[in-house]
């Protein structure tokens, strides 16, 4: 990388991971950095894209900021982002990936300037069914790219089988500000009484947080909730069963309260969607997390939750879990189709004591500390001086 080449980050809206990231780097190489957001945070990324204004001046540009991106055609959306490109001398440029026109057309076009373009990428072989010809056509379009920062180990290994030399991929996509929640968890634990009845939190609970949609596996998360508290009562060591907390907000939110209120189930609570201030106190509360997602790419709530000192219990298909969660030290691994399992380590997890919890949450902290905004930055970095 020539001192003064310009970086360019590209993603769809600068939610508040990606701006996160994008300070991190952007307090190793400065003005050297541009940030280009597509839309504004309306339309689809007005309610869960954690929209961020503390910017801090920081250097984003915005395209269309007040369009929705149903509103803008992808065409012009790519004609946009090179025509910034090349407004601003860009040398080195990362995109959200490849799945869309505009970002084919951004790489299109750095690969006829040589000029060095990545993608950021959390795919897994196993998220999809996967079909030749479209496989092949990935093909194609991976042999212009330079490089990619991706997930972790699994993300790297889909790269490779598509043709991407394995040298030229760098960890450290998935991060999240792990200070924001480690300290706001902190500060929700000091005052734990009074943010308990701010926010009707019960004593002690699970919590999950997520899109209320099928591929989030809510019923049959609910379903293990049910049974896990079916067989709690009795059990020597537990006074009463955990409750369960959602955040999150979608589709299937009046499905699951149906099922709730047909099959009588008591101690689920519902949040709604949650700023990234107020989330952090439902971590900064919860005994434990849990995430049971049948499709999941990374899962940065798991993230999150490690940050905050929560051990994890998540699906197995999960990005994030394959890299960051390790059984029986800071959390548990499980079948997302199995209800039992489920149930079953909702009940190990009631029946520690809370010196063993805060443990295994000590462990969680510890190992999402190496996986920060920091990290990031340096991979960014490493790429852009290939």
């Amino acid at each position: 990388m020539k001192t003064g080449d310009k970086i360019v980050l590209i993603w769809p809206n600068f939610s508040f991971y990606h701006i996160a990231r994008f300070k991190a780097l952007y307090k190793k190489i400065g003005d050297r950095l541009l940030g280009i957001e597509l839309i504004g945070g309306i339309g689809d990324y007005e309610t869960f894209s954690w929209r961020y204004d503390k910017r801090d001046n920081l250097p984003i540009i915005t395209l269309f900021p007040d369009c929705d991106i149903k509103d803008v055609s992808r065409g012009m959306l790519g004609r946009s982002i090179v025509n910034t490109l090349k407004e601003h001398g860009a040398e080195t440029i990362f995109v959200n990936g490849y799945s869309t026109q505009e970002y084919r057309i951004v790489i299109n076009w750095a690969y006829a300037e040589n000029k060095k373009c990545f993608i950021f990428s959390e795919s897994k072989r196993d998220d999809h069914r996967r079909f030749f010809l479209k496989e092949l056509f990935k093909t194609a379009v991976i042999k212009k790219l330079k490089g990619a920062i991706c997930g972790g180990r699994l993300h790297k290994e889909y790269l490779t089988e598509l043709g991407m030399p394995a040298e030229n991929i760098f960890f450290g996509y998935d991060v999240v500000d792990n200070d924001f929640f480690r300290e706001n968890g902190a500060l929700a634990r000091k005052d734990a009484g009074h943010n308990r009845e701010k926010y009707a939190l019960p004593e002690k609970y699970f919590l999950t947080c997520s899109r209320l949609t099928g591929e989030k596996n809510l019923m049959r998360l609910v379903g293990a909730y049910s049974l896990y508290r079916r067989e709690a009562k009795g059990v020597t060591g537990i006074s009463a069963p955990w409750s369960l907390v959602i955040c999150g907000a979608g589709p299937q939110e009046h499905r699951l309260k149906t099922k709730i209120r047909r099959e009588n189930i008591e101690g689920i609570n519902f949040a709604g969607v949650q700023k990234p201030e107020e989330l952090a106190v439902y971590y900064g509360l919860a005994g434990c997390f849990i995430l049971a997602s049948t499709r999941e790419p990374w899962g940065l709530v798991i993230n999150e939750a490690m940050a905050s000192g929560l051990p994890v219990i998540a699906t197995r298909i999960s990005g994030a879990a394959s890299e960051l969660v390790f059984d029986g030290l800071n959390g548990y691994k499980f079948n997302p189709l199995d209800v039992r399992e489920m149930a079953g380590l909702m009940l190990k997890m009631t029946r520690m004591d809370s010196g063993e919890i805060l443990e295994m949450g000590r462990r969680a902290q510890a190992k999402i500390a190496l996986y920060s905004p920091e990290y990031f930055a340096e991979s960014v970095i490493k790429a852009a001086n290939l």
